[in-house]
């Protein structure tokens, strides 16, 4: 899969990739005999100061799927406060399993366990996978698969880091951009207009970051400048939406366009009182 990668065969790796995911399912499923009940299996690892953590999801002795995260902005954290942190996001929005095994210990798991039993309203039980217990096998399944989805992520961190920085030097930019926002718009012969951004930055493609913007004002009722009054929308859109998001502030926006769009982007720049470097491109 990452020879694949490294030769721009996507297609081919990714293939590749859905097989290992095939078979760690097939491997958790076998190692799986029945005493698992509604269990969330956690298992995190570390690797030059980077770190990736597993959830495995098991419901009536089933494995019901795995994901990995990778945890930002953990700089004089340890295992344990990134586990603690994790356990809080991860099921502000998610309901837990009653039983949560983790691979590595944290600072009053019964506190945590209130905590999200208030939060959702059921009983819940927290532990340390031991090094004999049932649960043994897959939780170094979970670390092995841990590992090895954070040695990749970090080879494609380097891979995106040297992108970047022929980006930054490319358009002159003052850093090393963190956020990429690429601009474009269409419509079918004056209908259905949309808007399109998508997201990239050190980790590579950010799609939970992707935002179609339905046109209000639609093609056929804006005249022949359709396409600079579409952008205009757009991008008077989200500009106002970083009012609220400071963080989400790019650090260079890509236009699909010409001289047009360019005095349009400038103009907002201007309005919102942002400094933006941005770039205007176009076929031919």
């Amino acid at each position: 899969m990452q020879l694949l990668s490294e030769e721009l065969n996507f297609e081919a790796a990714a293939k590749i990739r859905d097989r290992i995911k095939a078979l760690s399912y097939i491997q958790l499923k076998a190692e799986t005999t029945g005493f698992i009940k509604d269990t969330d299996l956690i298992a995190i690892t570390e690797l030059n100061g980077k770190y990736c953590v597993q959830l495995y999801i098991y419901r009536a002795g089933q494995p019901c799927g795995n994901h990995h995260y990778f945890p930002e902005h953990t700089q004089d954290q340890n295992i344990s406060e990134i586990l603690e942190a994790f356990i809080m996001q991860l099921y502000q929005d998610k309901i837990p399993a009653e039983n949560i095994i983790l691979s590595h210990s944290i600072n009053d798991p019964n506190l945590f366990a209130k905590a999200l039993k208030e939060l959702h309203g059921i009983n819940i039980k927290i532990e340390v996978s031991n090094k004999s217990g049932p649960t043994t096998n897959l939780m170094q399944i979970a670390l092995e698969n841990a590992r090895i989805a954070l040695e990749q992520h970090l080879k494609t961190s380097a891979k995106n880091r040297y992108a970047l920085a022929e980006v930054q030097k490319l358009f002159n930019l003052p850093s090393l951009p963190n956020r990429i926002e690429v601009y474009d718009n269409s419509h079918i012969q004056g209908s259905f207009a949309i808007g399109a951004m998508i997201v990239a930055g050190r980790d590579g493609f950010d799609k939970k970051e992707y935002r179609l913007f339905t046109i209000k004002e639609q093609p056929q009722n804006i005249g022949g400048g359709d396409d600079y009054a579409m952008l205009r929308e757009v991008l008077t859109r989200r500009l106002n939406r970083l009012k609220n998001e400071p963080y989400r502030l790019p650090d260079l926006l890509i236009i699909d366009g010409g001289t047009g769009h360019m005095n349009i982007v400038e103009q907002l720049l201007e309005k919102f009182s942002l400094n933006i470097p941005f770039v205007c491109m176009y076929k031919g």
